[in-house]
């Protein structure tokens, strides 16, 4: 279950009350405002945890939600497999191509995933 907003200020007024000036908020703090968002507005994050509106929204650009699903076999296994075509649209507006069988894309795109973590 995912701290709520009232917890997360909490946690924010802490790391506050015993940090030394302009020091970088934890990841760890970055992650749970960023996962608020789901579930309430970024003017209402923001305000509550003390923190600028453009700083939430540069943690959700750099927060990478992307998960991997394990897809199963083709029920036709004698076929061959049909190329895949995947398109990753990124925060910043650059967008990647990636042409091919399907084991090797999947292996490319997990590589370039588990660097940019």
């Amino acid at each position: 279950m995912s701290p709520t907003l009232d917890e997360v200020s909490l946690v924010f007024k802490h790391w506050r009350s015993g940090r030394v000036k302009r020091t970088n908020v934890p990841a760890d703090l970055v992650r749970q405002a960023v996962a608020l968002v789901g579930h309430h507005s970024k003017t209402e994050i923001s305000r509550r945890l003390g923190i600028t509106y453009s700083m939430l929204n540069r943690w959700l650009q750099r927060s990478s939600n992307t998960k991997f699903i394990e897809l199963s076999q083709s029920p036709h296994q004698d076929a061959p497999p049909a190329p895949l075509s995947v398109q990753w649209h990124l925060p910043n507006g650059s967008q990647i191509t990636i042409n091919g069988a399907p084991e090797q894309t999947a292996w490319l795109l997990e590589t370039l995933i588990k660097r940019s973590e």
